[in-house]
């Protein structure tokens, strides 16, 4: 299970680059599509601050969104593997401890049968 946990906490790890990649693109293209020319820039000095609570916010809740999503996955499979893993170890250890029984049982009816046709 930990195992499994990490390995998606290492890939969020590394794809993490793409989204701060998506995070630069949108940052320039929204700006490119508020402010045409320079003009529209010195004129809207409001839009400026909103403009950089929005992008600043897609750096931090792309990658934050991006790790919870990849940790509870993680989670998720490495319990299913381990539950798996817990499944099938118990199957073999029945199997296992059916076979004495049975050669117990085998040897029983051997011995019986000998000794009763001892006492005829």
């Amino acid at each position: 299970k930990t195992i499994v946990t990490i390995t998606f906490a290492q890939f969020a790890l590394i794809f993490i680059s793409f989204w701060w990649e998506v995070a630069g693109w949108l940052d320039d293209t929204l700006l490119k599509m508020t402010y045409d020319s320079i003009t529209d820039f010195t004129k809207s000095v409001n839009d400026g601050w909103i403009m950089n609570i929005v992008l600043g916010t897609m750096y931090i809740a792309f990658p934050l969104v991006w790790f919870t999503t990849m940790g509870w996955t993680g989670v998720k499979i490495g319990s299913l593997v381990s539950g798996g893993i817990d499944k099938a170890g118990s199957m073999s250890q029945q199997a296992g401890a059916a076979g004495p029984k049975a050669a117990e049982g085998a040897a029983k009816a051997v011995a019986t049968k000998g000794k009763s046709l001892m006492n005829k």
